[in-house]
């Protein structure tokens, strides 16, 4: 069904989507920025993990956060979704750098394998804002049998301690200016890309305790 502000519910009451989320110029503009922007890789290999070891290898880059009008016109586009499906709205000040984050990928070198957040820790979505066309380094959300067939030690002992749901098999490719919202819980998975797959992200209810956690 259609939801307030042209999202379109990909997967019911689970994944949304909108397209042509922000006006042309301003994509330009984060591109522009983020290609002058200082990067910092995180690495699953060299990480802590609260729910289950997971791989993962992404750039972060921290001196967007703090631009204003990127950051106001994102969440309150966000909040015409979060208000009629989640009851609640985000907050565009004091984010962390978990609510609301720019990153890029190593080309052929960064995913994210198999895996899904606590809703306790993570709060009840996460949003993908793309920023460019890209051929591959899709989001998959699989299915049941699919994740069993892909299985690690990891995502079992994510099993073992979060209510892991199902809902695919559904890919998602990054494209430019499209914004995917997505219920946290659900199991997923980005694929390599081989380019840089710009994305702004965050998970805007994230707890003060994963928060904390996160920034220790």
């Amino acid at each position: 069904m259609d939801t307030k502000d042209n999202w379109q519910s990909l997967i019911e009451n689970e994944v949304w989507v909108c397209e042509n989320f922000l006006p042309n110029t301003m994509v330009d503009d984060i591109l522009e920025k983020m290609s002058n922007s200082d990067e910092k890789t995180l690495d699953g290999a060299d990480a802590k993990h609260l729910v289950g070891n997971t791989y993962y290898n992404y750039n972060v880059l921290n001196d967007l956060r703090h631009i204003e009008e990127y950051r106001t016109f994102i969440i309150d586009k966000l909040n015409t979704l979060y208000e009629p499906v989640f009851g609640k709205t985000a907050q565009t000040e004091d984010l962390s750098p978990l609510n609301y984050f720019f990153k890029t990928f190593n080309p052929k070198i960064s995913k994210y394998d198999l895996h899904t957040e606590s809703p306790e820790l993570f709060g009840d979505a996460v949003f993908m804002l793309y920023l460019s066309d890209e051929p591959d380094g899709a989001l998959r959300i699989p299915s049941r049998s699919q994740c069993m067939d892909m299985m690690t030690e990891g995502f079992r002992d994510m099993m073992s301690k979060v209510d892991v749901r199902f809902a695919g098999p559904k890919s998602i490719m990054p494209t430019r200016n499209k914004c995917v919202v997505m219920r946290v819980g659900l199991a997923h998975l980005v694929e390599p890309c081989s380019g840089a797959r710009p994305c702004i992200t965050g998970w805007n209810f994230a707890s003060d305790e994963y928060i904390k956690s996160y920034s220790n």
